[in-house]
């Protein structure tokens, strides 16, 4: 008779236990961050190397934006092909994003706090200046301002 009670005292034990664990895991999954739209302005100068030096031609990036922080971007303009690069927020994630034309470029992913980042934004050139390069090399230094929206 003992033994039944300690057998049915562990059950007992084991399904609090188990409705416990789901509980939690219920709880956490119900405030598992949904992704959030959020309006988006930076600001920065983009520096494209070697202007005439050759196919891709590759552009350092860096500014300010209201979602991000302070960032530093590299990327890649193929001849013929959109242009593309990788962003490193204030935080040190990273965001993926995409030239789509006309000014406009479009986040396509990220890490850490910025997985599965999306967005829109239009790019207006405010100044830009042709600066010599080492070795006769010519660099195309343009600052803009930005406007759109960030999901993440």
């Amino acid at each position: 008779m003992r033994i039944m009670k300690a057998a049915a005292g562990k059950t007992f034990l084991i399904v609090i236990l188990g409705l416990a664990v789901c509980a939690l895991m219920q709880t956490t999954i119900l405030n598992a961050k949904d992704p959030v739209t959020r309006p988006l302005s930076c600001s920065g100068q983009l520096t494209i190397i070697d202007l005439w030096g050759g196919n891709p031609l590759t552009y350092i990036d860096q500014g300010l934006s209201s979602q991000i922080g302070k960032y530093v971007g590299v990327g890649k303009y193929p001849e013929g092909a959109p242009g593309w690069g990788i962003y490193y927020a204030a935080n040190g994630d990273q965001l993926f994003c995409r030239d789509v034309g006309g000014g406009v470029v479009e986040w396509i992913g990220g890490t850490g706090q910025f997985q599965g980042v999306a967005g829109l934004f239009t790019i207006s050139v405010t100044s830009d200046e042709f600066v010599p390069g080492p070795q006769g090399t010519w660099n195309w230094v343009i600052h803009y301002t930005g406007e759109g929206t960030i999901t993440y």
